[in-house]
């Protein structure tokens, strides 16, 4: 069989990923209760990296405990910047050369009530279901935003690269439609809709 196009390096925005293997996102469920990544965590992400994939995307990593799908579900936090720095020290120390994705999250309406608290940011006609008001968005939603992309610099700087994505997949917050906002030279923002 040949594996010369698999195991050839390629760019990824201004980045190389060393090979074009792929660790897709897998969630495991595992974090410790404040949303750090246990033990069971870290040894599964230095597996990756030992794998040598060019790519290697993190699970999805909650921006708030408060609202989450999974109750052990991986935060990206102020109070678990150290353990997240942790895991990606563990993954270096046996891989410098693969990419090292997060995927960031905020489950919203599809928060579990058993263990968090439900939010939109529109009606829904569902009473157990907190709407957030624009206060409320700004301080929970931008702070947590704000927060993980600080945890994400302070990470990059001292531990690895990070290529932004170009594309945003939103939902409109009237019609529930769903569009991409994309970001490309001399187009910033341009909505496209998804039907």
């Amino acid at each position: 069989m040949e594996t010369d196009m698999i195991s050839a390096p390629i760019p990824v925005g201004k980045k190389t990923a060393p090979n074009r293997i792929v660790f897709q996102p897998m969630e495991c469920n595992d974090a410790d209760p404040s949303g750090d990544p246990s033990d069971l965590s870290i040894n599964r992400y230095r597996r990756f990296a030992e794998g040598g994939a060019g790519v290697i995307f993190s699970e999805s990593l909650t921006l708030t405990t408060e609202s989450r799908a999974r109750k052990s579900q991986m935060a990206i936090t102020e109070p678990n910047a150290e353990g997240l720095a942790r895991l990606i020290k563990e993954m270096r120390d046996v891989n410098q050369d693969s990419l090292i994705l997060f995927q960031l999250n905020q489950s919203g309406k599809l928060s579990e009530a058993a263990f968090s608290k439900v939010i939109s940011v529109y009606p829904t006609g569902d009473p157990d279901m907190h709407v957030l008001t624009a206060e409320e968005i700004g301080r929970r939603w931008l702070k947590g935003l704000a927060v993980a992309l600080i945890a994400i610099m302070v990470m990059v700087y001292s531990l690895l690269s990070y290529y932004p994505p170009r594309n945003f997949l939103f939902e409109h917050p009237e019609t529930g439609e769903y569009g991409i906002l994309q970001s490309y030279e001399g187009h910033d923002h341009e909505e496209d809709h998804v039907d």
